[in-house]
């Protein structure tokens, strides 16, 4: 049984990819995956796809995969993010909320930046969405990824996605603005969910940050 095989696809499985997503970043075909996997061709993992690996799996990652022994996970490599647990956001009707009491969150940098596409992390946090009004993008009870608000210069991203305070409450929509007649308008991409329009941005009013990813809970 080639080991090194088992061991990759126990690291793949681990960082939620697919042959085909390793394939896919490798540009590579899929079957030479698959054999691998299967304990089929080298006996050693090779040189060159070691090297080709280095785009998705850490060097403990790598070094666990081609020699077996205890799996460490490289520190630099970890990026702990603020998650709180008590705060959500309403995709829906809206949820009274705030943001207290974080806990951290792990996750290695190849990570965020396959399935999120981040690359930087610089105040990032986790908050929770509750009601259906953004499906099909993403369900009740996903974990949001939300970059401050301030973190991008007070810049709105016209149709970008965006967590906000409105009359106390915390929602999140799609936003869209009209500067002729200078108004945001929020959109549910749930489509029995109606669209919301506020004038001049009332006081009552305020941007907290936009959705960069999520995951969908099972």
């Amino acid at each position: 049984m080639n080991n090194w095989g088992l061991r990759l696809k126990e690291i793949r499985e681990k960082k939620e990819l697919s042959q085909n997503d390793i394939a896919v970043r490798l540009q590579k075909d899929v079957t030479q995956i698959s054999r691998y996997e299967r304990g089929q061709g080298a006996s050693k993992m090779p040189k060159s796809f070691k090297e080709d690996l280095k785009e998705i799996f850490t060097n403990g990652e790598l070094k666990y995969i081609a020699e077996g022994g205890e799996l460490i996970e490289d520190a630099s490599n970890i990026i702990m993010l603020p998650y709180y647990p008590e705060s959500y956001a309403g995709a829906g009707g809206g949820a009274f909320s705030y943001l207290d009491n974080s806990q951290p969150m792990s996750f290695t940098k190849d990570f965020l930046e396959l399935h999120l596409g981040l690359r930087s992390y610089k105040n990032i946090f986790i908050i929770n969405a509750t009601g259906d009004s953004m499906e099909p993008t993403f369900k009740n009870g996903a974990l949001l990824f939300i970059n401050p608000y301030e973190n991008e210069d007070c810049k709105l991203r016209d149709g970008g996605i965006y967590v906000m305070y409105v009359d106390n409450t915390i929602l999140v929509k799609r936003v869209t603005y009209n500067p002729t007649e200078e108004t945001h308008t929020l959109i549910s991409d749930n489509t029995v969910y109606g669209s919301i329009k506020v004038h001049k941005w009332a006081e009552s009013a305020k941007f907290i940050g936009r959705v960069v990813g999520f995951f969908d809970r099972v």
